[in-house]
């Protein structure tokens, strides 16, 4: 059981890794749009030129 679970360890490890930094790049992707947004939103009101 032990070394089952030292064997799995870094295969856990690197799908977590992999997770977290898809989730890094999709978070920066909806800042990234929002910004966009918004600022599409202030041109609209006249508030930014």
């Amino acid at each position: 059981m032990q070394n089952q679970l030292t064997t799995q360890t870094p295969v856990v490890n690197h799908l977590m890794g992999d997770y977290f930094e898809q989730s890094q790049k999709i978070m920066l992707q909806i800042q990234e749009q929002m910004r966009q947004q918004s600022e599409q939103i202030f041109k609209a009101m006249g508030l930014k030129s």
